[in-house]
This record gives C-alpha cells, structure tokens and sequence, in this order.
C-alpha cells in the first residue's frame, strides 16, 4: 500500500506544471537602442522587469497598453516561474503570450 501511494504521489509530481499568468498595468517601459527588445514593469511584479520577444508586436502590444493604461496579462509557460512577485530573474524574456484585457 506504501507502494501505491508513493507511485501515485510521484506521478502527480512529474504532471504538476508552475504555469503562471501575471495580470497588471504597465507603469514603466524601457527600449533598448542597441536591441530590438523592449522590457515592462508591471504594477504587481515586485521589482522584476519582462523583457518581451524581439519582435515589433511585443513592443507595439506594450505601448498600445502603456498608452491606454489598459491592463495586460502575461502568461509564464515556464515551469520554473512560480508566482507573479519575485518568480523570475530581472529582464527575463516571456515564453508564453501576451494579452491586452
């Protein structure tokens, strides 16, 4: 029976994924010159900065959000972003996708 519950435990272990979807205002956007990349701060992030893919959708979705002072919502689909305060490195690139709300 130890047996059996072990098994289960662990199977549940290597199924549980960490996604997370952040929800928030961007209050502060900053554009690299020597980059195509742009990098937000949301208004919930506790210190962390989202550097978005290097394309020009990211950057025009960010300030089209920035300007409306829409609220967006970014989904981690990395399994070792565990929450929305604190949960990644500065200026991590989102591997997920970006929503305006």
């Amino acid at each position: 029976m130890k047996y059996l519950i072990c098994i289960f435990i662990l199977i549940f272990t290597f199924t549980a994924q960490a996604e997370v979807t952040c929800k928030g205002k961007i209050i502060k956007l900053v554009k690299w010159s020597d980059k195509n990349q742009a990098a937000i701060y949301l208004d919930n992030t506790n210190t962390r900065w989202i550097l978005l893919p290097d394309d020009q959708t990211s950057l025009s979705m960010a300030l089209t959000a920035y300007a409306a002072g829409k609220e967006v919502a970014l989904y981690w689909r990395d399994r070792d972003v565990t929450s929305c305060s604190a949960g990644w490195e500065n200026y991590r690139t989102l591997n997920g996708y970006f929503l305006i709300q």
